[in-house]
């Protein structure tokens, strides 16, 4: 039964361990482009284990052209991000200045509410900065060309490439994978243009190429969730697909797996015997990649949370499908008024979603955890604080004095540690809710 059906039996322990200990750790596109999404504590720690596996690691060529064709869009799109948040932070900062919107709450408190605004705003003012610097002047680029140096795969010939274009559109017929959800992608006339439908399927064979030629297994990372390479069930991830394992081993011999970032990073660290950081794992497994191009994806995000954020089209509105936007070639203006000659039109719930919603409910999840994070962040310095202002009351206070101040501080504390569990419960809340939109959005797909 094995010899009949390896791909049904490829992920035992054995073969597993044997893999970690071997094999090519081959990356995708959207790893490498999800490092600008990454916090730079989660960034390090992601990178610290690519360096640690060296000698092993290597992208096709295929996956380096992604990289370098999407690097400045991501870049400016994460930039953007900054911004956003920077003009939330401001307005409701600006709020809290104002203590006649907030009688009853201590000047002491909302003084050091705007002190934590202040720092937050600060640090995502020079993280933008930095961001932006990248277009010119991109330290990821220069860790990715020195550690892929010399660990990049060969390209095809003009040749191959369009055998590869008929071969892919006959695999893409009959749903064989990788990449058939690719199908509809927009061509152009250009060979680079025509291969764009087919560059899973490029890599791919790029990948099953390096590995034939050094007669070794792969171990591919991806942040890559559709149904062309991964097997589903009930809403659970399975492995990858046992028809991508079978033709893999068929080509090459040798034995395959994959791992979405997340996953990768803690099992490499188990592999490495280190710490992994469960909130580097946490961002990893929140942040994905697209599945339509990034100037829609840019345009769809930036109209979604200007109409949120300003009230223009709340969540409930959208959600009960009254008004929704036929047109996606659209941007919005900072105020979230839409700029002229854009079309709307009032349609029925069902027909709505049967269209957008899903990709407009996921922004919405992605937009509420995002401000979540701001929250948690001033709450976090809030509660660093007090923790601070009791160690001082305790070192240098008198015994009464400490008697009088250290209640209150105690209280607040305990206050601020509340708001940080119930933001916590929150975020979760939503990153469940976030993952499972995000099957359905693959299953229904």
């Amino acid at each position: 039964m094995k010899s009949a059906f390896p791909g049904q039996f490829s992920s035992n322990p054995k073969n597993i361990k044997n893999l970690w200990e071997e094999a090519i750790i081959a990356l995708d596109a959207n790893v490498l482009l999800d490092l600008y999404r990454y916090s730079d504590s989660t960034r390090s720690a992601f990178l610290n284990v690519l360096e640690l596996m060296r000698e092993r690691v290597w992208i096709s060529y295929q996956v380096a052209g992604e990289y370098f064709s999407n690097r400045l869009s991501v870049i400016s799109a994460q930039a953007k991000h900054y911004d956003d948040s920077v003009k939330v932070l401001e307005k409701l900062r600006a709020s809290f200045e104002n203590q006649k919107q907030h009688p009853f709450v201590a000047g002491e408190t909302l003084a050091g509410f705007v002190e934590s605004f202040n720092k937050l705003v600060s640090e995502l003012k020079e993280s933008q900065a930095a961001h932006a610097r990248r277009i010119s002047e991109d330290e990821i680029k220069e860790i990715l060309g020195d550690l892929f140096d010399g660990r990049v795969g060969p390209s095809y010939d003009d040749a191959r490439l369009e055998g590869m274009i008929t071969d892919g559109a006959e695999r893409y017929k009959n749903k064989i994978p990788p990449g058939f959800k690719d199908e509809s992608k927009p061509i152009g006339e250009q060979l680079k243009d025509r291969c764009a439908p087919y560059g899973d399927y490029i890599g791919w064979m790029q990948l099953m190429d390096y590995s034939k030629l050094e007669g070794r297994g792969v171990i591919f990372v991806t942040g890559d969730v559709k149904e062309d390479w991964w097997l589903r069930h009930s809403g659970k991830t399975i492995g990858p697909l046992p028809e991508l394992i079978e033709e893999f081993m068929f080509i090459t011999s040798q034995q395959f797996h994959m791992y979405q970032p997340d996953r990768f990073l803690e099992y490499a660290n188990s592999f490495l015997k280190q710490e992994a950081s469960p909130d580097a794992v946490e961002e990893i497994r929140d942040v994905t990649v697209a599945e339509f191009d990034d100037d829609k994806a840019q345009k769809i995000f930036d109209l979604s949370s200007a109409f949120i954020r300003n009230g223009f089209w709340d969540y409930e509105t959208l959600k009960d499908g009254r008004t929704v936007l036929r047109n996606h070639h659209y941007h919005a203006n900072s105020d979230g008024r839409m700029e002229n000659g854009h079309q709307f039109e009032s349609i029925g719930l069902d027909q709505f979603f049967s269209e957008r919603d899903l990709e407009l409910e996921e922004l919405y999840f992605k937009e509420q955890i995002r401000g979540l994070r701001n929250k948690r962040a001033i709450l976090r310095a809030e509660q660093e604080k007090c923790l601070s202002a009791l160690s001082d009351l305790n070192r240098s206070a008198s015994s009464l004095d400490f008697e009088d101040k250290a209640p209150s501080l105690n209280e607040q504390l305990h206050l601020v540690t509340g708001q940080i569990k119930k933001l916590n419960d929150e975020m979760r809340e939503f990153q469940s809710a976030l993952r499972n939109l995000r099957h359905e959005r693959h299953d229904e797909e």
